[in-house]
């Protein structure tokens, strides 16, 4: 399992970009669970829900991290 979060999404995706370009072996999965569904309703009125995986719900989880701070759109070389 890989939990990768990235926040700059409204500031042009370099975080993810770099990500892609830089450490794409660290990354690579089969599939991979957005955090968020969708829906869509058709001219007749029928509504459609894309699959998400599961309701945002509280979930306690223990993240450690090393190196230097820093923000996910300008990685530093000590803690890619």
């Amino acid at each position: 399992m890989i939990l990768l979060s990235e926040a700059d999404e409204e500031a042009g995706s370099t975080g993810i970009q770099w990500l892609i370009a830089n450490a794409w072996d660290k990354i690579n999965a089969q599939f991979a669970v957005n955090e968020g569904g969708f829906a869509i309703t058709t001219a007749s009125g029928q509504r459609i829900y894309e699959i998400q995986t599961t309701e945002k719900i509280p979930t306690r989880v223990i993240l450690v991290a090393k190196g230097t701070a820093g923000h996910g759109s300008l990685p530093r070389d000590d803690n890619r």
